[in-house]
């Protein structure tokens, strides 16, 4: 079987008094830094919109959502446990130190299917 593209996704909400310290240093140090590995395919970042069609549940969805792609599950293993990434968190953390509460949720998803207009 052909491999398959994982997508890193983390959830994270801060204090509004931090929303523009944190955003800055997300965008302008964090996801840059993330790309340096070579692991990573791409990096988005995306603000939650309040919609109709919101479906909200103990604290849930999260204001901010960051979302890398990897282009395996081995590439995304090998970013895991790299000196860089071991750094990012370190440098999160000290950053950051609530960091733990702020990151709400992470998961990873191997494509299933793939569509394009």
């Amino acid at each position: 079987m052909a491999k398959q593209p994982v997508l890193h996704i983390i959830g994270v909400s801060c204090p509004p008094d931090l929303e523009d310290k944190f955003n800055q240093w997300y965008n302008e140090t964090h996801a840059p830094d993330m790309l340096k590995s070579g692991k990573v395919r791409r990096a988005a970042r995306y603000r939650m919109i309040d919609t109709e069609a919101t479906l909200k549940s103990d604290g849930m969805p999260v204001p901010y959502m960051a979302i890398y792609e990897f282009d395996s599950k081995e590439d995304f293993e090998e970013f895991q446990a790299s000196p860089l990434h071991i750094a990012l968190i370190a440098d999160a953390r000290e950053m950051w130190p609530e960091w733990e509460n702020m990151r709400r949720f992470r998961a990873q998803y191997e494509a299933v299917k793939t569509w394009q207009r």
